[in-house]
């Protein structure tokens, strides 16, 4: 079993365990045209003015992006980090035999195609990844809204092999209907402003917990089933 990882993308910011990282996208002022009937002063002063309204949208997304990292931080929940000080000792307690992997060059090793670090008789790995989280503005939820996608990988420990099974678990504010890995975020986890969701910080992240709690849960169900050789679920 390797560590859960949450590889950074802009789909994968977080909460708050580390900050987003913030683009600031520079002025560039174009160029006049010849033959455009726009003197050259004209357009540079075009070029001008329309890299002020581009700037100045930046700049708001920049600080927007600012401030709700500064309430993330304030969440400071780590996904990966929660996953497995729930899911080793679950296995565990359900008989699933494992042996976990904590060496870091073994672990780059397996991520990269290379087997030859891994203890004997290791027959599966398990790759567990939070690929996409964070804390999003959605109209449709009303506010600032948690997402949670986590995808649990077994592996042979064989290069370029194809999946042994992959089970994905997912959170948000809507219905999953009839999607036993979907989860629907509790109204109380979604608010309405930055500001209110810094202030509640502490409720975003025992809601967080949950979660994780219900997402651990299913992915030892699953897990189970398959090493006892059951069908699969869904």
């Amino acid at each position: 079993m390797l560590p859960a990882w949450a590889p950074v993308t802009d789909s994968n910011l977080g909460f708050g365990s580390s900050g987003p990282s913030v683009v600031v996208v520079p002025i560039v002022v174009p160029s006049g045209s010849q033959g455009s009937g726009i003197s050259t002063g004209g357009a540079v002063a075009a070029g001008v003015i329309t890299s002020a309204v581009i700037y100045g949208m930046q700049e708001s997304k920049r600080k927007g992006r600012e401030a709700l990292a500064e309430a993330l931080s304030h969440i400071h929940f780590d996904a990966a980090a929660e996953v497995d000080s729930r899911l080793i000792p679950a296995l565990e307690q359900r008989q699933v035999r494992l042996v976990r992997i904590t060496d870091p060059n073994i672990i780059w090793g397996v991520r990269n195609g290379r087997f030859d670090g891994l203890p004997e008789g290791v027959d599966a790995i398990l790759d567990v990844r939070i690929t996409e989280s964070g804390y999003y503005s959605s109209t449709r939820a009303g506010g600032y809204s948690p997402m949670l996608l986590i995808t649990a990988n077994l592996l042979p420990p064989v290069a370029k092999a194809e999946s042994l099974d992959e089970f994905s678990y997912y959170a948000d504010f809507r219905d999953g209907g009839k999607d036993r890995r979907w989860i629907t975020t509790p109204t109380s986890m979604t608010f309405a402003t930055v500001e209110l969701l810094k202030a509640g910080a502490g409720d975003a992240r025992a809601g967080l917990s949950t979660v994780v709690d219900q997402m651990v849960a299913l992915m030892v169900e699953d897990l189970q089933r398959h090493a006892r050789g059951e069908l699969r679920v869904d």
